[in-house]
């Protein structure tokens, strides 16, 4: 992803993420702030990819496909995984939401452990985002953000 990029990114965020920003153990990211992989099919962007790099961690802040069931969120993460060793970084890791079983089973397959649980942060998270849902799709309560980690050590 380069500076010509950003305007596109920040619409996904706007489109998928309900606003210019995404929101994490009670931090705002902003794609100004974000590096990010795109994936590209005939020319057409079909995948972003957000992250962070702070000392030898990457967090993966987002991940939108917008082909479903076509392997680019896979392409994207193992992309993701040869910048964090090319760089030796330790780990990567990402928060998600106790009711994304999709989420959850997604990373799980690719490498990923659940590594922390913060219970109720999504009371800080909705102060920061009020647009936050409190009930997800598949009718769970919105409460808890769960880490989760691929290590590279």
């Amino acid at each position: 992803m380069n500076k010509s990029d950003l305007s596109w990114v920040e619409e996904v965020f706007k489109k998928e993420w309900a606003d210019n920003f995404v929101v994490s153990l009670g931090r705002k990211h902003y794609p100004k702030d974000l590096l990010g992989l795109i994936a590209e099919t005939s020319g057409k962007k079909v995948g972003l990819l957000t992250y962070k790099i702070s000392d030898d961690e990457i967090e993966l802040t987002s991940i939108n496909c917008f082909r479903k069931n076509q392997g680019t969120g896979s392409t994207l993460i193992k992309h993701l995984i040869k910048v964090a060793k090319k760089l030796r970084m330790k780990r990567i890791w990402l928060v998600t939401e106790n009711s994304n079983l999709h989420a959850l089973g997604f990373y799980q397959k690719r490498g990923f452990v659940l590594k922390k649980i913060y219970p109720n942060s999504f009371v800080k998270l909705r102060k920061l985002k009020p647009k936050l849902p409190k009930i997800s799709e598949n009718g769970i309560q919105i409460r808890d953000e769960i880490e989760l980690e691929y290590s590279l050590c």
